[in-house]
């Protein structure tokens, strides 16, 4: 949806000491996208969301192959802070440190694993959706292949007749 706004206001011009009538112009541009969209955006453009880092170890240890999931202490799987292996004894980390870890969206990920929670069960805010849409609209192609494009005066040939 667009809209036009045309606008005429006197200004006063200073070097010539008269009054000009000025013409604005305003152009409005509403633009929305559907969370379904907005994530497809995000997948493809690796927006990095912050985790929950209680789901993201709780996530991480159903993959064997996950070890720093798997040595992280979580309060709800682990009675003890200790991890016993063929090596020895050693202390699990804290789930402190998976704190501000953002990683890129991915939509076979478990929503619960992501902090951020938006409208309409999307894992992305609102300040991510502008953060997109700002992409969408700038971008020199892609989704909307929104291009900019400037007018050129055309220039007359020279004859080269001398």
């Amino acid at each position: 949806m667009t809209a036009q706004l045309w606008y005429w206001t006197y200004v006063y011009n200073i070097k010539k000491k008269e009054m000009i009538y000025v013409q604005f112009f305003f152009f409005f541009l509403l633009h929305c996208v559907f969370a379904e969209d907005a994530e497809q955006w995000a997948d493809e453009h690796d927006i990095d969301i912050e985790i929950e880092p209680a789901e993201a170890v709780r996530a991480g240890r159903t993959i064997p192959q996950f070890l720093l999931a798997h040595r992280t202490y979580h309060p709800d799987l682990d009675q003890s802070k200790m991890l016993k292996d063929e090596a020895g004894e050693f202390p699990l980390l804290d789930l402190k440190l998976w704190n501000q870890i953002h990683i890129p969206f991915e939509p076979a990920i478990d929503e619960k694993v992501y902090k951020v929670k938006g409208y309409g069960g999307s894992v992305l805010d609102n300040r991510l959706f502008l953060r997109m849409l700002y992409e969408y609209i700038t971008a020199d192609e892609g989704v909307l292949e929104i291009q900019t494009r400037t007018s050129k005066k055309k220039k007359k040939k020279r004859n080269n007749n001398n």
